[in-house]
């Protein structure tokens, strides 16, 4: 029998891994939901679970097709194939002989739909006691909540998170479990800042927010309420503003709970699709190169919302962004002609970065700064709260 070799990784190697170790377990730059190792006993038992529910004839429409998605995304080879890479994916379906790399990329796809999948039934619980805090706030400063429209209470869905982690950027293969930090998440809409801007420093005292308030990443204020915020983290080139804070749920989850104005919320059922596209792009991207936009349901998404009516109403509403129209409809044209030859990818040029880009800015510039829900007032906030409670 050979002998056993060691492996001793060298000086270089050592100090490479000991770096990333210690970046994740700095909080001031790193705001992680843990790493979840998969236990084959935890995960037929989640299985048998999964099955009894997904037989229930009696579930909402929504959650059956939910759990329908789900089971694609475990069970059948051509679902998990649209999250690997165009070669790998191909080669995998046919069953042919994958590279190292190629099995790596496999291999590494196959454990984060179980790690998601093991979550799954924890995410709902989680949003129930986050709905359950947002209620409490909206209620304390004259909001609303808005939920998700997808299934179970609105968590994100499994096949967003499972895109998020491998193919949605050039990096989304490097990301783990543990960047999965808005599969819950909740809004509420304020007709002004001011009791939005109440809402955020409430929000900001309770044992939820203590729970991360440590990590830079744990508040994100794009509307500059916060003295001293990262401006380079906090603002979107877009022109989409919001307050968003992570927060630890009693659950031990983490949660995202986004505060609004109404007006900003109406421009992003407008702009969110360009952004969608835009966000693609690799990061610090220049326009030096063209860029690849990839998935069937983000292309059919574009196709679904940026139809002749989305033209019209941006081109009557919102007259900066006209120009940019013209460039744009000819890439929904091409996203069209590839997605009926079954093409889920195009590339996005400079040019039509830009009138994505710009559009977008136009759209929240006329829309979601309307004057209406700015403050006006001289007061701070906590005389405004006390006038409104104790007078």
């Amino acid at each position: 029998m050979p002998e056993e070799i060691t492996i001793i990784p060298t000086t270089e190697q050592i100090a490479e891994s000991r770096a990333k170790v210690m970046k994740r377990l700095n909080q001031q730059t790193y705001l992680s939901q843990g790493f979840n190792l998969i236990n084959q006993d935890r995960l037929d038992e989640t299985w048998k679970v999964f099955m009894e529910k997904f037989r229930d004839q009696n579930l909402p429409a929504a959650e059956k097709e939910e759990l329908q998605q789900i089971y694609n995304i475990m069970k059948d080879k051509d679902t998990l194939a649209k999250y690997l890479d165009k070669a790998t994916g191909d080669i995998y379906k046919q069953g042919g002989q994958l590279t190292p790399e190629q099995s790596r990329q496999v291999a590494n796809t196959k454990f984060k739909c179980k790690q998601a999948f093991i979550m799954h039934s924890e995410y709902v619980a989680c949003q129930s006691e986050l709905l359950d805090y947002a209620q409490a706030i909206a209620i304390s400063c004259n909001g609303e909540v808005k939920c998700p429209p997808s299934a179970f209470g609105g968590i994100k869905t499994f096949h967003a998170i499972i895109y998020k982690m491998t193919t949605r950027n050039d990096d989304s293969r490097e990301r783990d479990f543990g960047d999965i930090r808005d599969a819950c998440r909740m809004t509420i809409a304020f007709k002004n800042m001011d009791d939005m801007t109440m809402a955020k420093d409430i929000v900001m005292q309770t044992k939820e927010f203590d729970g991360t308030k440590f990590s830079q990443k744990a508040l994100k204020d794009r509307y500059g309420t916060c003295k001293g915020a990262n401006k380079g983290y906090n603002e979107v080139a877009d022109g989409y503003k919001d307050l968003s804070f992570f927060l630890k749920m009693p659950c031990g989850m983490i949660a995202e709970l986004q505060l609004n104005t109404e007006s900003m919320l109406a421009a992003k059922k407008k702009g969110h699709i360009l952004y969608n596209i835009t966000r693609q792009a690799p990061k610090g991207y220049t326009g030096d190169t063209p860029y690849s936009v990839t998935g069937q349901a983000v292309l059919e998404k574009v196709l679904t919302i940026m139809t002749p009516d989305w033209f019209k109403f941006v081109s009557t509403n919102v007259f900066g962004a006209r120009p940019y129209l013209p460039t744009i409809e000819k890439l929904v044209d091409k996203i069209r002609a590839n997605v009926a030859n079954k093409v889920y990818s195009i590339t996005i040029t400079k040019l039509e970065h830009d009138a994505l880009s710009l559009t977008s800015i136009c759209i929240y510039d006329d829309f979601g700064r309307n004057k209406s829900s700015v403050s006006q007032s001289s007061e701070s906030i906590w005389q405004q709260v006390y006038k409104k409670y104790f007078n």
